[in-house]
């Protein structure tokens, strides 16, 4: 077989989209201190009904985000937009991920009621000296662990079995006090802990990953697996093959003239598998990315829905993975973003 014949035969497995290009906090290790202020803005009901009508018809995803780079709940619709997009996609997993700074019971009701499946609350640190400092703002640890708590208190007192709670904490240097204080702080209240390692985004934003990080492990340079699986969608309807793509230089349509099928199957998106097949990773986005490393952990779990000449190709030559930070790759270790279970 042809391999570069191939190059169509993705299979859209997982929606991003960016319901709010804004953020409340200001993270050193963000990309959104790099973008412009006219980059920032929230997405109308009207383009994510299009979007989601159009997908829902043409497409059967594993897992939709109502997010990208911004603070979703910045966005007002965003529980009328989850509602919609739990019409739409019944069978598939809605998955938010959240600061959790913005949190109110009104907001918690709203959001589980609306049908999200899984949320995601990512923590900065575990006492207000350190949340000051990673995210630019004056926002107190004792704020984000209440509004966490009351999601969960919430959700038990709707008597609903979801939806189900991760708490993640980035962590920026190898400590295992700190691992064992965030361990000991949060497994009574959520159904998952994950730590998350740093990566650089692009290899553009000037962000460097620690040196513990999974993302500066090495690594023969293969194929990624998001040009077959993935598309993320900014704010004002433009698709990237990639969700570390922050300046969409990986642009391969626009979902507020075009639809899903012509963006999927187009030209664009051909020539970026194409030449990833045949080991070309020249392009601006793709060069110095560390972030293709995701699809190469567990074994390639996530290319099992491709054809196997395709799944053979990109999982071809170099080592396999080492264990995260003494953690064996055994299904503990979340195929994303350089997460592990606690």
């Amino acid at each position: 077989m042809d391999l570069l014949a191939t190059a169509g035969m993705g299979d859209l497995k997982e929606l991003l989209v960016e319901t709010s290009a804004r953020c409340n906090f200001h993270c050193t290790f963000c990309i959104q201190k790099k973008r412009r202020v006219e980059t920032e803005g929230l997405m109308s009901f009207s383009l994510f009904r299009k979007i989601l009508d159009d997908v829902a018809e043409n497409a059967c995803l594993r897992k939709f985000y109502p997010y990208l780079n911004g603070e979703p709940l910045l966005n007002p619709e965003l529980p009328e937009m989850i509602r919609y997009a739990r019409a739409c996609l019944p069978h598939t997993t809605i998955a938010l991920t959240t600061n959790g700074s913005l949190l109110t019971r009104k907001k918690s009701r709203a959001l589980i009621e609306a049908g999200v499946d899984w949320v995601r609350f990512s923590l900065y640190g575990l006492d207000d000296t350190e949340y000051n400092e990673n995210t630019g703002t004056h926002v107190r640890y004792s704020e984000i662990e209440k509004n966490i708590k009351e999601f969960r208190d919430t959700k038990e007192e709707l008597g609903k079995s979801g939806p189900h709670i991760v708490v993640q904490m980035l962590m920026k240097e190898g400590n295992p006090s700190k691992e064992n204080a965030f361990r000991k702080e949060w497994s009574g209240v959520a159904d998952e802990l994950f730590l998350t390692d740093m990566h650089g985004w692009d290899g553009t934003a000037g962000i460097t990953p620690p040196p513990f990080s999974y993302f500066t492990r090495p690594m023969e340079r293969r194929p990624c697996i998001f040009p077959w699986m993935m598309l993320a969608v900014n704010w004002r309807g433009l698709a990237s093959v990639c969700c570390a793509d922050w300046r969409f230089r990986l642009n391969v349509g626009d979902f507020s003239r075009q639809g899903i099928v012509d963006i999927w199957n187009g030209e664009k998106i051909k020539s970026i598998r194409a030449a990833h097949l045949a080991n070309d990773f020249s392009n601006d986005a793709c060069r110095s990315c560390c972030v293709w490393k995701i699809g190469h952990r567990s074994g390639g779990k996530w290319m099992d829905h491709l054809s196997k000449p395709v799944k053979s190709h990109l999982m071809a030559g170099g080592p396999s993975m080492a264990p995260v930070n003494g953690i064996p790759e055994d299904g503990r270790a979340d195929a994303a973003y350089g997460r592990r279970h606690c």
